[in-house]
């Protein structure tokens, strides 16, 4: 058994691509989240096949997904949430360089800070598609009773 959270597809040159956040609850690593990536040629198979690079992200900063996977201008960027300090503390956009069934990289090329408005105290996550984009916040309130 696995807690596997935020799970993201991806459709790119030809394969399923499955981005999913694997939490070792019952572990040292409890703080420390792990980026999975795994793949297929037919989304509905029932055997993915594991990327040979698992896990591809282990950072506590980049790993967990922010929204899903997508293409702009012939570039793919992930959408990750940098969960150091707190849950949804900020995001960042990482720019994916190399994506085959034998290589993954990525570079983080923005980050985006809850800094925009005073109330803000994170910002959680970010999807475009169809010439919408929307970021997801949030903020705390104080409660009179």
């Amino acid at each position: 058994d696995i807690n596997a959270v935020d799970t993201t597809l991806f459709r790119y040159e030809g394969k399923w691509w499955l981005f999913t956040l694997i939490d070792k609850i019952n572990s040292s690593l409890a703080v420390s989240p792990e980026l999975y990536l795994f793949y297929s040629d037919d989304f509905l198979a029932d055997n993915w096949i594991s990327h040979p690079m698992n896990p591809i992200v282990t950072d506590v900063r980049l790993a967990r997904p922010a929204g899903k996977v997508f293409v702009r201008d012939g570039i793919v960027y992930r959408p990750s949430q940098d969960c150091s300090g707190r849950y949804g503390n900020s995001f960042d956009i990482n720019q994916v360089t190399d994506l085959t069934i034998e290589m993954y990289k990525e570079k983080t090329i923005l980050k985006v800070r809850p800094d925009w408005d005073r109330n803000l105290k994170g910002t959680h996550t970010f999807n475009s598609d169809g010439g919408f984009t929307i970021i997801d916040t949030y903020r705390l309130r104080r409660r009179m009773f």
